[in-house]
């Protein structure tokens, strides 16, 4: 977890977690529209189509960009929906521990405190279980 700026964080074997929701517009691209995951699509032309595309294939889940050494990591359902989903949060930690299982080579993945900018949970309670999680 940081406090700084997380894309200075941008290194080989090293992934960038954006909080993300599951919503896609009308055109099929993902609904990215603050925080990281607005940094995100702004920074990476195209993430918004794609995302969008694995969102409807896969659902909101947590997917890989591996060209963009980039992990989504959904802690809402939708983007209206005023506080994150502690059970969506609670899987997606889960989820990124499979990953990161699974891909070996990624050594850090840089994760911002999910669920506490625009989905107003407390940190101290969201750190708690993802430390459960990640560390046992």
């Amino acid at each position: 977890m940081l406090g700084h700026d997380i894309w200075e964080c941008q290194a080989p074997n090293t992934v960038i977690v954006i909080p993300t929701n599951g919503a896609v517009n009308n055109i099929g691209h993902a609904i990215m529209g603050c925080g990281l995951a607005e940094q995100a699509r702004d920074k990476f032309p195209g993430l918004a189509k794609e995302f969008g595309s694995l969102l409807k294939l896969q659902g909101n889940h947590v997917h890989y960009f591996q060209s963009r050494s980039l992990v989504t990591f959904p802690t809402k359902h939708l983007p209206q929906n005023r506080d994150s989903s502690w059970d969506l949060i609670k899987r997606s930690a889960q989820e990124l521990a499979a990953l990161l299982n699974t891909y070996p080579q990624i050594e850090f993945a840089a994760c911002p405190k999910v669920g506490c900018g625009a989905g107003r949970l407390n940190w101290k309670f969201v750190r708690q279980d993802l430390e459960s999680i990640w560390h046992g």
